[in-house]
């Protein structure tokens, strides 16, 4: 077993070793210096991305060019920047009374919803005559469907074809859809 730190180590081996690796971003690694036993990583924060129009496409970009050049240390660098892209899609994880269902889920309310949320992959806007726009970051591909908010006060759309329930929940200007299990968060800008 291969128990001490080597710079061209893949990160399996050291997952072999009991010890959890992110599947992208960047550690720190933790060993002992006399015989380089890896002893712990610490996850650390996400490195900036770009925003704006085009970001997305551009971190997207770079990952396929170091796909192509086979460059070992250009693609974990390119992984990297495409974990955070997907972690700022995610938004900040769900606080433990949410998970653990402490407090009753807030009821959304209509005025709440109307107007214009983004993250760096899809912006949403949700109309006051029940039509929701989407349009993509990556290729501007627009699509409309119809919104609304039930009874329970839970928001209700036709993106699988018919008016239907979804997960969601708001707290200030950070709105979070649940969509097939993956959570997507949207800050409002209009």
């Amino acid at each position: 077993m291969i128990d001490h730190v080597d710079p061209d180590m893949p990160v399996v081996v050291i997952v072999a070793l009991g010890i959890v690796a992110p599947e992208a971003g960047f550690v720190r690694v933790y060993f002992l210096p006399r015989s380089r036993r890896v002893v712990n990583l610490e996850q650390l924060p996400d490195p900036q991305i770009a925003t704006g129009p085009g970001a997305a496409k551009q971190i997207f970009a770079n990952y396929a060019n170091a796909l192509l050049k086979h460059d070992r240390t250009a693609l974990d660098e390119a992984s990297a920047h495409v974990a955070a892209l997907e972690h700022a899609v995610e938004g900040p994880p769900p606080s433990s009374n949410e998970r653990g269902g402490h407090t009753a889920p807030h009821r959304l309310d209509a005025d709440e919803l109307h107007g214009t949320w983004t993250n760096p992959l899809l912006t949403i806007t949700f109309m006051k005559n029940g039509v929701a726009t989407m349009t993509t970051a990556l290729d501007g591909v627009r699509r409309e469907g119809r919104w609304s908010i039930d009874a329970n006060g839970r928001l209700l759309t036709n993106a699988t074809g018919t008016l239907e329930p979804i997960e969601a929940s708001l707290h200030g200007n950070q709105l979070t859809i649940v969509i097939e299990g993956k959570r997507v968060a949207f800050t409002r800008v209009g």
